[in-house]
């Protein structure tokens, strides 16, 4: 017999016998039967109703919210399909219309999760008998509150985004020429940071309601989670604490802007120009450099230089004690120099600083410096494809996004003046900052476009003495440093081409395993493979005896940089 009818039946037998049970006065023999009979009837079902209609309450509860929660699933496939259709597109041609369907479908998303929180709060009581419920639960009203604080930030950044779609105001027809030295960037700039301004208290609700997320999640006990619950903590955890950061930036913006743009007062910039047909990401030899000063967003004044040991002008070569060079990095005769034309990092804030002290201790125009610009020549060809053609009239030379590689190395490999190419490059730069402020609107947002996917491929990288300007610079992605790895895997590795410039003909693949065992220790293997086929470098014209001599192969100072506290392994093979 089955545990449960013994328990019925030991059930029935005590309310059979029970004292309050039993007739004070003889009854009929079948009429004593028959209320026996209904009695046994009766009592266990006085039991089981209770107990079916809690079945049935529960059922119908988990039918609600299994409703809402596929109400809920739905709204983020929809935000995911959105957003995936948006990340799909360059980042120069979203529109407010993207901007738009990214707030509907989170706007649909959040009011899937209010249903969810209604439908399931007549059985969020049971949560105590269970961590992982308690914690969703809990993780419910996280998502609830870090998604009104996302749309407050969206509704405060929505006018901001519309005037810079439409390129600014009192913008010219397409086709005609801007005023000779004028640049759009002025009143675009001013109108800008009064609209973020006005956006302030969409910001401030958005903090709030951000800050209750971050409150909740600060309090949730974790120890009993299962590692699935565990990470959807942790995925919420960071969209949190990525919101707040850039609801904080917003709120920021207005003063960044001033600076950036010198909108209160006029703001110098050092640009430094490398060749990334031999160079690394942002360090190592600086070939090309200038400067330019605005203000209300415009470009004031310019010039650009070859680096010699005349300009810029050398600080004093005693300083050049204070530096700390790494025993595998080059020796230089004058140590000092190294600051300038020979950055060991690959961390563009710190070639940033190092190259701004050294031009900031000579006797140098405009000094001191704060903000510094790194451009290459695959920068510089971007903005070509906005200009269309440049004239260099101390060259009589047509320059072309399509010929530009090609006449700097015509012009290198020219008997004579090692650095003539150099000055070559000083006068196109010149003559494209005047190209540029000439420029119709067409070509202006031409140009802009290609400004920004040159930021967000580290082929033009900002830094900011400023820590709050700065800050902005490093959520855009545009500051081209190294980070350590905290919460998420990471890795960098760069090359430095040494003797010739080949790079743009080498393929470079990178393969990176993770493994990780029963045990959750994680091991990672890195993989690079570096092919420099003939097909490609027949073709290119850095690939020439003129430009590399002897050193016809490929030679490449390699630095792989992990995440913080990873331990290496090295194996090489050729």
């Amino acid at each position: 017999m089955s545990t449960e009818n013994q328990d019925t039946r030991r059930l029935t037998d005590v309310l059979r016998d029970s004292p309050a049970t039993a007739s004070p006065t003889p009854v009929p023999q079948r009429r004593k039967r028959r209320k026996k009979n209904l009695l046994r009837r009766v009592r266990p079902m006085v039991l089981v109703y209770p107990l079916g209609l809690l079945v049935i309450a529960g059922v119908a509860l988990a039918v609600l919210a299994s409703l809402a929660v596929s109400d809920m699933r739905r709204a983020e496939a929809d935000l995911d399909t959105v957003l995936n259709s948006v990340q799909d597109k360059p980042a120069t041609d979203l529109t407010l219309e993207d901007y738009t369907q990214i707030r509907d479908a989170l706007a649909a998303l959040h009011q899937s999760l209010g249903q969810v929180q209604q439908r399931t709060l007549p059985v969020q009581w049971v949560d105590f008998v269970n961590a992982n419920l308690q914690t969703q639960f809990a993780l419910l009203q996280v998502a609830i509150h870090a998604t009104e604080g996302t749309l407050d930030f969206l509704a405060g950044l929505e006018p901001t985004i519309a005037l810079l779609e439409k390129g600014g105001i009192a913008s010219p027809r397409e086709g005609e020429a801007m005023p000779a030295g004028s640049f759009q960037g002025e009143a675009l700039g001013q109108r800008s940071a009064e609209l973020l301004r006005a956006g302030r208290g969409r910001f401030l609700t958005a903090q709030a309601s951000l800050d209750q997320a971050q409150t909740l999640l600060a309090g949730l006990e974790l120890s009993d989670v299962s590692p699935e619950v565990l990470l959807e903590v942790e995925t919420l955890q960071q969209y949190v604490t990525d919101m707040a950061l850039y609801n904080a930036l917003a709120l920021e913006a207005p003063q960044t802007l001033n600076l950036v743009m010198g909108l209160e007062a006029e703001q110098a910039y050092l640009v430094l120009s490398q060749n990334n047909d031999e160079l690394r990401p942002s360090g190592g030899y600086i070939s090309t450099w200038g400067w330019f000063t605005v203000r209300n967003g415009r470009v004031r004044d310019y010039a650009y230089f070859p680096t010699t040991l005349e300009t810029p002008d050398m600080p004093d070569p005693a300083l050049g004690a204070d530096l700390d060079l790494p025993t595998w990095w080059f020796e230089y005769e004058i140590p000092v120099t190294a600051a300038w034309d020979g950055s060991w990092h690959a961390d563009f804030p710190e070639t940033a600083r190092l190259a701004a002290w050294y031009y900031n201790n000579g006797r140098n125009p405009h000094t001191p410096i704060q903000n510094v610009m790194s451009i290459d020549l695959t920068a510089l060809q971007y903005i070509l494809n906005g200009l269309g053609e440049v004239y260099v009239a101390a060259y009589d030379r047509f320059v072309t996004p399509e010929n530009f590689r090609q006449v700097i190395y015509e012009i290198r490999a020219e008997p004579g003046d090692d650095s003539a190419h150099k000055d070559f490059l000083a006068a196109l730069f010149t003559e494209m900052m005047a190209a540029w402020q000439a420029a119709d609107l067409g070509q202006r947002n031409a140009i802009n476009r290609g400004i920004l996917q040159a930021l967000q491929e580290k082929h033009l990288m900002l830094y900011y003495a400023d820590e709050d300007a700065q800050a902005a610079i490093a959520a855009l992605g545009w500051d081209g440093r190294q980070t350590p790895g905290i919460r998420h895997d990471y890795l960098m590795v760069a090359d430095a081409n040494i003797g010739s410039k080949s790079s743009s003909s080498v393929r470079r693949q990178i393969t990176y395993d993770v493994m990780i065992d029963t045990d959750q220790q994680v091991e990672s293997r890195l993989s690079l493979n570096y092919n420099f086929p003939a097909t490609v470098a027949e073709q290119d014209p850095a690939v020439h005896p003129a430009h590399y001599g002897n050193l016809r192969d490929y030679f490449t100072l390699l630095q792989v940089l992990p995440r913080l506290r990873q331990r290496w392994k090295q194996r090489l093979t050729s």
